[in-house]
């Protein structure tokens, strides 16, 4: 029995896998509790440069590939991030075939192209996490990358059509020659055998993001947020007591080219706001006494001590803030982060997005001011957010599914 009198299912081995950032791992670690939490062993496959995060929270770590978290994969629009996804399809599924060996289901995310070819030769189920909706095809809304209301609505099908060939030509052959290798059919879509191929998981929150047209074969989960762990660094907590709540600058895995720049920026802007700052930026220039540089923090812990935050709206950073009840400035850089940016905005939590190409300590300075205004809206997000275990309820879909 477990802890609310239910009957707790029997012990299974449920693999999760995800190619991305740090953002796209941790919703896996809320998921991997959850399950734990259940009785399961939950490994955790992901590029070696997350195993220190995974082992940290205690989860058997499978080296699947190799992804700088915080390095050049991440710049210029995500181009080197599809070639080094396209080179290593073959070691994806390499590492799912061993580590899903005696499992019962397999949970993927992101880039993994490996795991629909994984999930069928171990004959296992496949669920595939979304988080988010610009994954799936919506019709009406722009393709990733393209902020909201930048082209007309009627202009949205023929968009997604072309997205679809761009990402079938970019995967396919690759895909394609690693499934012939191991006696697999071709597929012929690409963005299809990614998303489609099992169970979907829309992990992310609808009261932030719309729900696109979907297969039966899915389940509404909610975002799977980390529960906080530990404490923040003493100094950290000294700079929070000595002042009014900061605002947080952080563009998470998003690297600058010229980060002593855009640490002058952050606090020209905080400057000109009048405003206290925490900045998790690569700078080791000198900052005055109204500026704290941080490392990377528990958003968990973090956010709620904040008067604002100012980030890359990627899907992670945009769901803690959220939860976190405090009005966020959107700075998107590429991919999904501009339909977040524009999501927060019309919930009237954030002023409009600065694109990062636009970003001014100026512009900056005056959405801060903005922002700050926006506080009732934000703790009134929050309130619709309270009591969401998006975590929880993924592992009852996946458990009833890997039952059969």
């Amino acid at each position: 029995m477990d802890a609310t009198g239910g009957a707790r299912s029997a012990r299974q081995k449920i693999v999760l896998a995800t190619f991305g950032t740090r953002g796209d791992v941790q919703p896996m670690l809320a998921l991997g509790a959850a399950l734990r939490a259940r009785g399961h062993l939950v490994p955790i496959c992901a590029p070696e440069g997350h195993r220190a995060l995974v082992e940290e929270h205690g989860f058997p770590f499978v080296a699947c590939g190799r992804l700088d978290p915080r390095g050049d994969d991440w710049r210029d629009g995500g181009t080197a991030l599809v070639l080094s996804v396209r080179a290593q399809i073959g070691a994806q599924i390499d590492a799912l075939l061993s580590a899903c060996e005696g499992a019962s289901a397999l949970v993927a995310s992101m880039f993994m192209f490996g795991a629909a070819s994984a999930a069928e030769l171990r004959g296992i189920p496949l669920f595939y996490a979304v988080y988010w909706p610009l994954l799936l095809r919506s019709p009406g809304w722009p393709i990733i990358g393209m902020p909201v209301g930048s082209v007309p609505r009627w202009l949205s099908r023929p968009l997604w059509w072309l997205q679809d060939l761009v990402w079938t030509a970019y995967f396919r052959g690759p895909v394609n020659r690693e499934r012939r290798r191991r006696g697999l059919a071709p597929v012929s879509n690409a963005l299809d055998h990614l998303a489609y191929s099992g169970h979907l998981l829309l992990a992310y929150d609808e009261e932030i993001g719309h729900l696109p047209p979907v297969p039966e074969a899915h389940s509404r989960t909610g975002y799977w947020h980390v529960a906080p762990r530990g404490e923040l660094p003493a100094e950290v907590e000294h700079f929070l007591a000595s002042g009014p709540p900061p605002v947080y600058f952080g563009f998470g895995s998003m690297r600058s080219r010229h980060p002593e720049r855009l640490a002058r920026l952050f606090v020209d802007a905080a400057g000109a706001a009048g405003v206290r700052a925490l900045m998790s930026a690569e700078s080791r220039s000198q900052l005055p006494e109204s500026c704290l540089r941080i490392g990377a923090l528990p958003h968990g812990l973090l956010f709620p001590r904040v008067a604002a935050a100012i980030h890359h709206c990627g899907a992670g950073t945009t769901a803690a803030a959220a939860r976190a009840g405090v009005p966020q400035i959107p700075v998107p850089h590429f991919g999904d982060q501009f339909y977040w940016g524009h999501a927060l905005h019309r919930l009237g939590v954030a002023p409009r997005p600065i694109r990062r190409s636009r970003l001014t300590a100026e512009r900056l300075a005056a959405a801060i001011r903005e922002g700050l205004a926006k506080g009732v809206a934000a703790k009134a997000l929050a309130g619709r957010l309270r009591g969401k275990e998006g975590a929880e309820r993924a592992a009852e879909v996946i458990e009833k599914v890997a039952r059969g």
